[in-house]
């Protein structure tokens, strides 16, 4: 993969890292505080012609400088199922929604999303998105205490109910998207086209016992 598609592998790591910072923190929970369960099986986007390839390096947050999601930590709440979907769908909406999309609607409000701050599943965040949207992170922040505790861990906030946001010029936003592609060269495209985008990297219990490097 080139130098210039950083993005995209963010988005892996940031997977990978959300899992194994909640292992970590939490050993007695392993990974057994969800169901093991399989993202549903999209059909595969076709292929796109030699015509429409994107250039041989692009960094989408260099283009568009002033997009992307509220930053800040998760605290201590293994909120990453719903942190990343809204921060992609922030950086897809912008710069026609600009702002970024609040988390804190996903996390509490998200039934079918897993158990909120004891995980979830990132792909089930991206349909509930998709069909009720998030009001932007001006009108409904994402506010819990920074510092992670090994001793208990937060208590999902209630799920907030917002008629109309407060902050000026910020509007209740809904985001449609459902694709999935298998071939880099897709997936290029669509960052360049459209932003980025979100990938699933499935995690073993030998993860527990990765420290560091490679073994």
């Amino acid at each position: 993969m080139t130098p210039g598609w950083r993005l995209l592998l963010g988005w892996a790591l940031f997977v990978v890292e959300t899992a194994a910072w909640r292992t970590q923190d939490w050993p007695e929970y392993g990974l057994s505080v969800l169901p093991d369960l399989d993202p549903p099986a999209y059909p595969p986007h076709p292929p796109t012609s030699n015509a429409s390839r994107p250039p041989p390096g692009f960094d989408f947050r260099t283009r568009w400088p002033g997009c992307g999601p509220e930053r800040g930590p998760a605290g201590n709440c293994a909120s990453g199922w719903a942190l990343a979907p809204t921060a992609l769908l922030s950086y897809r909406s912008c710069p026609l929604h600009p702002g970024g999309l609040s988390p804190a609607r996903v996390l509490s409000c998200c039934r079918a999303c897993g158990a909120g701050c004891w995980g979830g599943y990132h792909w089930t965040a991206l349909d509930f998105l998709r069909r009720q949207g998030s009001p932007p992170s001006s009108c409904l922040p994402y506010r819990l205490p920074p510092k992670p505790s090994k001793v208990f861990r937060y208590s999902t906030p209630p799920c907030p109910f917002v008629k109309k946001c407060s902050a000026p010029g910020a509007n209740y936003t809904e985001v449609k998207v459902k694709k999935i592609y298998s071939v880099k060269e897709d997936i290029e495209l669509e960052i360049f086209t459209r932003g980025p985008v979100l990938s699933y990297i499935r995690v073993y219990p030998d993860l527990l016992r990765h420290t560091q490097g490679r073994e």
